[in-house]
């Protein structure tokens, strides 16, 4: 959604005002509002989806350190000298 331009706010102005007393401003700053609303929900989205992406790279590379320790010692007993 883009914020309108003057001859836009001067319509929904117009339209509005059959339901209520609005000033071109208000209609103005709604828009606004909205944008930033929308950016600030966008931000959040992707700070989770960071949060997200991170945790579950931590976690794998977790996995996989966990895997190749298991494979080391099963490595190690297979090859003791003391068998």
């Amino acid at each position: 959604m883009h914020t309108p331009n003057a001859t836009e706010i001067e319509r929904i102005t117009r339209d509005l005002s059959k339901y209520g007393k609005i000033e071109g401003k208000n209609v103005f700053y709604w828009f606004q509002n909205h944008k930033a609303r929308e950016r600030q929900r966008q931000k959040r989205n992707l700070n989770f989806v960071d949060a997200c992406l991170r945790l579950n790279g931590e976690a794998t590379m977790a996995k996989v350190a966990k895997q190749h320790q298991l494979y080391l010692g099963m490595r190690s007993s297979q090859f003791s000298i003391y068998d």
